[in-house]
């Protein structure tokens, strides 16, 4: 096995913070990881804002505490700044999985887009609403979504409150709590109007 090359190893402690920071927000999203240089160019990105945020907490504490300084060793800066990563990675999965950001921009005008990662996705966390679902074999059933994946290509649609329909009248199959039923079976989706369901 090779050795690894000490600028290696200095370069991937200067970019942990950024990795870290992005393994949160992607485990906490439904976001799909990116390529590998994407991967590196986002934790070099979010290295930059960690190490910002680090640098001007380091500031306050020492404007603050003056005899700080002298315990801000390098293990401490590196503590400190998978602290803010994991905090920041947090922050930003949650104004993600909200939506916030891109509801103030599209009031604005500035974008038609979500935070989610499709349309799919975007469809089913706006709009909390009863389905029907038109499957492949020509049966439908209803209910509430509960979870869904980030795309109509893969993944698994569950449904609580659930009942097959029969001539748009509802067959309930004794108690059932939800249905699992596999996106690529699912020919198209109605949602019904609140006032309706």
């Amino acid at each position: 096995m090779p050795e690894i090359s000490q600028e290696v190893v200095t370069l991937l402690q200067y970019l942990l913070p950024g990795f870290a920071m992005a393994a949160v927000y992607y485990g906490l999203t439904s976001h799909p990881r990116p390529s590998q240089f994407e991967r590196v160019v986002q934790a070099l990105l979010f290295t930059v804002v960690v190490q910002a945020l680090v640098d001007g907490i380091g500031l306050i504490i020492v404007r603050c505490a003056p005899g700080a300084a002298a315990i801000w060793t390098t293990e401490a800066d590196l503590v400190a700044k998978l602290i803010v990563a994991s905090l920041a990675g947090i922050a930003v999965s949650a104004l993600s999985n909200s939506d916030a950001v891109h509801t103030k921009l599209r009031k604005l005008g500035i974008t038609h887009r979500s935070a989610y990662p499709g349309e799919w996705h975007t469809v089913f966390a706006l709009r909390r609403r009863l389905v029907i679902l038109y499957l492949k074999d020509g049966s439908c059933v209803a209910g509430w979504p509960a979870k869904w994946p980030p795309d109509a290509q893969t993944g698994h649609l569950y449904l609580t409150h659930c009942a097959w329909l029969v001539r748009r009248a509802p067959i309930y199959g004794g108690e059932v709590e939800g249905i699992l039923i596999s996106t690529t079976d699912i020919v198209h989706v109605e949602f019904i109007n609140g006032e309706n369901a």
